[in-house]
């Protein structure tokens, strides 16, 4: 049943597999923080799912006509941290993004944007539990030659159903890109 959820998701990355804007992010920290309502204080379920990241690692596709993307972001827990490897995160979205360019110089323009939408994250401590995510993203940077892009973006995840949010991510991302 959770499969016929990611349909769409796959028929969107089988239609768009070929990208025009390729971008790779990076942060050197992250913080996922569990969902604690005040009535959930002393028996929240989701505590196991509060972490900080040592680094944080993406990947998104970009159809440059279009104003769609597909994001894949991973974290890895903290070296010092007193989980094993199990306690990671994976995401993989799609949706839309606003981007306004504004030219500089002939070789140099800036962008900025925002992007939101929807997919779903796997905590590695909760293995073959797959939930929802939205997320949105406030981005901006420098086009150089208008191949290459360089900028930073923050990132807000939030995971769970609407009513029942289980986590909040907040990435501090610098991205790098390619256009073909």
């Amino acid at each position: 049943m959770k499969v016929s959820y990611l349909l769409p998701l796959i028929i969107f990355v089988a239609n768009n597999c070929f990208a025009n804007e390729l971008i790779i992010s990076y942060a050197p920290s992250a913080k996922v923080k569990a969902d604690t309502d005040e009535y959930e204080i002393n028996e929240n379920p989701y505590s196991n799912l509060t972490f900080d990241s040592d680094a944080a690692k993406g990947i998104r596709w970009v159809p440059f006509s279009k104003p769609y993307y597909i994001d894949f972001t991973l974290l890895d827990p903290s070296k010092g941290a007193q989980f094993e490897r199990t306690h990671d995160y994976k995401s993989l979205s799609a949706g839309v993004r606003f981007i306004q360019e504004y030219i500089i110089d002939e070789d140099l323009n800036l962008y900025l944007g925002c992007s939101t939408g929807i997919g779903a994250v796997e905590f590695g401590n909760e293995r073959n539990n797959v939930r929802s995510m939205a997320e949105a993203s406030f981005k901006g940077g420098l086009i150089f030659g208008d191949t290459f892009t360089l900028g930073p973006e923050v990132k807000f995840q939030f995971v769970g159903s609407p009513g029942e949010t289980v986590a909040r991510v907040l990435l501090f991302n610098l991205n790098a890109g390619i256009r073909f």
